[in-house]
Parts: structure tokens; C-alpha cells; sequence
């Protein structure tokens, strides 16, 4: 791509949302998490927060994956690292694809594949905080050889992205120290409740 086909202020604008994304990605599963263990007396609306949190999980995670190429062509009308050359480095991507899959077609697209028990499967716990993690490191590896690889028009918003990265992956090498967290946030809300406390909502 030709150095007169960017501009600099929408390349900036467009990181932005990549960044934006990024930062969703990285804190949904520690919110999710937390949501799950809410003692016995789950207060109403509780699976509706899970359910939101874990479908806007699903979309930024489509969002990355497509950003950096492992689903389809890049598309001109669409940001992506292609638009700084980058290349996917060979290997098997089934697992990231399967998560573009099922945000696509049961989530952000009424597809003839959606189906009430892949819904409800998706709902079940196919996308459990340690599949987010899984899901989240591997991204994220992909998303660091991006930000440093070598690139002239990349340098003008590695700025953007370098935080953001690095900030991104260290939240979700943390989700294994999270579980044990939230479960002791867990025990401390249910003596609350056994206490006849109101829990701190």
C-alpha cells in the first residue's frame, strides 16, 4: 500500500476502535468471572448481565479475529493489519476460527445454523472464563508479533497499540488468580447473606 493512501488521522481514529476492542476483550472474562459468584441468592437479573457480558465477549473477540486475517480475505472496506502488510504466521488458527464462527452465526448474524441447542450450549459454558483465557492469550500473541513487526506506517500509531497490547495480555495472564479471588468473594458475600447483611451489589 502506498504511503499517500493513508491518512494519518483516520489510521489514528481506526486504532482507536482496534484498541477499544482490545480493552473489551481483555476485561469482559475478569467481569464475567466475577458475576458468576454471586453466593446463593442470585440477585434478578443476574444471568441477563452474564448473558450481555459474555455475547460482548464474543463480538470483539469476532472483531479481532477478522482484524487480523484469520477469517476470509481482507476486505479494502474494512481497518485490518493487512492494511501494514502484516501476514499471519503459518499455523493452525481451527480454534480461533470455531470462536469467529459462533459469534457469527449464532450471535450476530440470524443464520439457518442457529440452532436453540447451540445457543443453548454457547449460554452453558461453551465460552467459560478458561476458554476465555485460552482464546485471549492466543489472540494477544498474534495482536504482540503484529505491533512489533517492522513497518513504516505501522510506527505511526505503535504507540496506540504497544500499551494497550501489553496491558490487554497481562489481564488475562491474571484470570487464573481471578477464580480463586472471586470465590472468596464468593464465600465472604454468602456469610454476609447468612449474617442477614445486605451484600454489596
Amino acid at each position: 500500500m502506498s504511503k499517500s493512501s493513508f491518512l494519518l488521522p483516520q489510521v489514528t481514529r481506526q486504532t482507536f476502535h482496534v484498541t477499544h476492542s482490545l480493552r473489551m476483550f481483555s476485561q469482559l472474562p475478569e467481569q464475567f468471572e466475577r458475576m458468576r459468584y454471586r453466593g446463593d441468592q442470585p440477585y434478578p437479573g443476574q444471568d441477563l448481565i452474564q448473558s450481555a457480558l459474555q455475547e460482548s465477549w464474543l463480538v470483539h473477540a469476532r472483531l479481532l479475529i477478522e482484524f487480523l486475517g484469520i477469517i476470509g480475505r481482507p476486505n479494502s472496506r474494512d481497518f485490518s493489519s493487512a492494511m501494514f502488510d502484516w501476514e499471519l504466521p503459518e499455523g493452525d488458527y481451527q480454534d480461533l476460527k470455531d470462536v469467529w464462527t459462533d459469534a457469527s452465526q449464532h450471535l450476530v448474524h440470524f443464520s439457518k445454523n442457529r440452532e436453540p441447542e447451540d445457543t443453548w450450549a454457547i449460554a452453558q459454558g461453551r465460552y467459560d472464563v478458561e476458554r476465555m483465557a485460552t482464546v485471549g492469550e492466543r489472540v494477544l500473541a498474534l495482536f504482540g508479533a503484529f505491533v512489533e513487526s517492522p513497518n513504516e506506517e505501522l510506527d505511526k500509531v505503535r504507540a496506540q497499540y504497544r500499551p494497550e497490547v501489553e496491558r490487554a495480555s497481562a489481564r488475562i495472564a491474571e484470570l487464573a488468580d481471578l477464580r480463586e479471588s472471586a470465590r472468596l468473594d464468593a464465600v465472604a458475600l454468602q456469610a454476609r447473606i447468612t449474617a442477614g447483611q445486605a451484600p454489596d451489589l
